[in-house]
């Protein structure tokens, strides 16, 4: 196993380098998100509840695709378009129609722009392009069509977590591991977000609660691919854009709390 392992890899790390250049392509990726009420909640179970939860599963439940080259990518929501609908505590789902989260890669000049949005104000996040330090596991699976090796990287985060009797969050630093599987068979780095840096193209990452899945790829397509570069909104360093975020957050609670 070992021993085809290494070929495995020698072949396609072999050809990295003549035939990056000559790949583009488009990949499909839909995303999940797992949402569970807090098991010692106060809260019974409903079918408000349930209407709640189904609500949140489904708003997460989002497509995205990644145009790419050998040095370039574009990341974007695909937009589609839904009826709103009102469930049974009257809150609206189903309105959002994609296309506000664009993130542009340039992995030979080692930086990003992210154009997103706090509240309806869009910003355009610009920073450097920070490389992991990835894990190479042996492990490999079949993802489509393609052999798919695991990577995984361990760091250490801050996080909110809600404290449920001052109802504010607080700061908690904890571990976080993101597990992703790339395939060499696709020679470039690039991956969904800003999940890049390994020998292959990223076809899954699970990162905490959420997981990102590949569902199409489509190599070298007649049509030249659109790798745009996002412009639009106020330009933000990644740490103030989520200084700003965090903040936004903390007003929204103490307004909640005084009303």
């Amino acid at each position: 196993m070992k021993t085809q392992y290494i070929k495995f890899c020698l072949i396609f790390l072999g050809i990295f380098s003549a035939n990056a250049q000559e790949i583009t392509g488009i990949a499909t990726y839909k995303t999940h998100l797992k949402i569970d009420f807090p098991k010692d909640s106060i809260v019974k179970p409903s079918a408000a509840l349930n209407d709640i939860h189904a609500s949140l599963l489904k708003a997460n439940q989002k497509e995205y695709a990644l145009h790419f080259s050998s040095s370039e990518s574009f990341y974007k929501e695909v937009a589609k378009l839904t009826a709103p609908t009102a469930g049974s505590l009257g809150i609206i789902s189903g309105m959002s129609v994609g296309g506000f989260d664009e993130t542009y890669k340039n992995i030979k000049a080692a930086r990003y722009l992210r154009e997103t949005q706090i509240m309806g104000k869009e910003f355009l996040i610009a920073d450097t392009l920070q490389k992991k330090n990835w894990v190479l596991e042996k492990e490999s699976k079949t993802i489509g069509e393609y052999v798919c090796f695991k990577a995984t990287f361990t760091e250490e985060v801050t996080v909110d977590k809600f404290n449920s009797n001052s109802s504010m969050y607080d700061e908690v630093k904890e571990m976080r591991t993101v597990e992703a599987w790339y395939t060499p068979q696709i020679p470039v780095e690039h991956g969904p977000g800003l999940f890049w840096g390994l020998p292959g193209l990223v076809l899954e990452v699970a990162d905490g609660d959420t997981k990102i899945l590949c569902s199409k790829i489509v190599l070298n397509p007649k049509k030249n691919i659109e790798i745009n570069i996002p412009n639009k909104g106020t330009r933000i360093t990644q740490d103030e854009f989520d200084k700003l975020k965090k903040k936004k957050l903390r007003e929204q609670l103490e307004f909640a709390k005084q009303h």
